[in-house]
């Protein structure tokens, strides 16, 4: 880490141990109040005037964020006051430098307009450093954690939630400039801010690793090696999955060829085909709503095809999405021998689709269902079976996980990995239309 540093600041980052769980447990003034106002009226007036000039030359990454931020606070200086114990300063600018065991990248929060050197000076000796330095310096801090918190929560790359979308006020229920006023009142602002990631145990999992590997690392610039960088673009991949409430919730991760079943207390593992690299499937979020057993007839809600005969066993499950696919559970067994299992035209075949109709049909409150499920498959009866409350699905792209406390790594079928990578990394242009997501 290239900064220079008092002592005060060596001593927080010493006992920091530049890990962020050590850096929580850092002792803190309790405040049982809402943040002091500082009625520095000449500093105030700086913000004012630099947030105008900001919004339109584009130095912030999120300027309306930051502009309804200082709003909420009167335009008052909220990092640079003299007169005040600074270690909610300090806590804020050490959790921008530490970014990298988040799987994040030093140079998108400001590195080269947050120095250590003046940044004492202002809050030490005042008097040496004028209004509209200040200012700026102020800005800055407050923009790069609003871009870290928008990026621990969001993801960097969110296909779904873009930066702008999110700047614009995303009716998401969450506001990284609310949680960041939030965080000043309470007495950690560490632990407040970076509970905003994603509560999935394959996050935290994949996360604490990241931990590992780079919480001696010194130098925040220098690209990391292979493994970190790995381990970077699939935690960002897992931050675009949209927030899931439900205990059960299904997961078809396409590079390991296999769907999930997720419940509060444990998971189900099916065996999956999914689409070639020539004919891939897509990521998405949606929910499975209902599924017909459909033994007698081959079918498709999005496409006339001729009926056909299909072996007992099969079933269909059906969810919104605008690419025209859907999950067919198959009976067969050898199909899903292949350690390679991408070769359909972009739907995906599980194995023992029965078990998983009835793990629904379970999750939804209906395990009375069960045996009409057994008799319409028995039947060759094409039968539809709502789900009330609608289960979440995420079609996902991690390509490396944490199995029995080891990181495992996938294949990159569809080629993603490397240019998501130098998105990630600022060294190549992260192109939507490009279908690497």
């Amino acid at each position: 880490m290239k900064t220079i540093l008092n002592t005060h600041s060596k001593q927080l980052i010493a006992k920091s141990g530049l890990t962020i769980l050590l850096m929580m447990a850092v002792v803190v003034k309790s405040y049982a109040h809402p943040v002091k106002i500082h009625r520095d009226t000449s500093i105030s007036a700086e913000i004012k005037v630099q947030l105008g000039d900001f919004k339109s030359t584009g130095i912030f990454h999120f300027p309306h964020s930051v502009f309804r931020f200082y709003r909420f606070h009167n335009f008052q200086p909220v990092w640079i006051k003299s007169g005040e114990d600074p270690k909610r300063t300090w806590e804020g600018v050490l959790l921008i430098n530490c970014v990298l065991q988040f799987g994040l990248c030093h140079a998108d929060y400001h590195p080269q307009e947050i120095d250590y050197t003046r940044l004492h000076t202002m809050l030490e000796h005042p008097e040496q450093v004028n209004n509209n330095e200040k200012a700026r310096c102020e800005l800055m801090i407050t923009d790069a954690l609003i871009t870290f918190i928008n990026h621990l929560h969001y993801g960097k790359l969110n296909p779904y939630f873009t930066a702008a979308k999110i700047d614009a006020g995303a009716d998401t229920g969450f506001s990284a400039g609310k949680t960041l006023t939030l965080a000043l009142r309470k007495p950690h602002l560490m632990s407040s801010v970076t509970n905003v990631q994603p509560k999935i145990k394959a996050y935290a999992e994949l996360e604490e690793k990241m931990r590992e590997l780079t919480q001696f690392q010194q130098d925040c610039d220098a690209l990391p090696d292979w493994r970190v960088r790995q381990m970077a673009i699939n935690l960002d991949r897992m931050r675009w999955m949209a927030a899931v409430s439900n205990e059960t919730w299904l997961q078809v991760n396409i590079p390991s060829f296999r769907l999930i079943v997720h419940e509060a207390d444990k998971n189900y593992d099916f065996k999956a085909i999914v689409g070639s690299a020539s004919t891939p499937t897509s990521q998405l979020n949606s929910a499975l709503t209902d599924f017909t057993t459909a033994s007698g007839l081959k079918m498709s809600r999005n496409s006339n095809i001729p009926p056909g005969i299909n072996p007992r066993g099969v079933i269909y499950f059906w969810f919104k999405n605008p690419y025209g696919i859907s999950i067919c559970g198959r009976p067969e067994t050898n199909i899903f021998k292949s350690d390679n299992r991408a070769w359909s035209k972009g739907n995906i075949k599980v194995e023992k689709g029965e078990q998983l109709a009835s793990l629904l049909l379970a999750a939804d409150g209906h395990a009375d269902k069960i045996e009409s499920l057994r008799k319409a498959i028995n039947d060759y009866a094409i039968s539809n079976f709502i789900i009330e409350k609608p289960i979440p699905l995420k079609i996902t792209y991690i390509t490396c996980e944490v199995q029995n406390s080891e990181v495992v790594y996938y294949n990159d079928i569809y080629n993603l990995d490397k240019k998501l990578e130098g998105a990630l990394y600022n060294t190549t242009e992260y192109l939507v239309g490009l279908q690497i997501f």
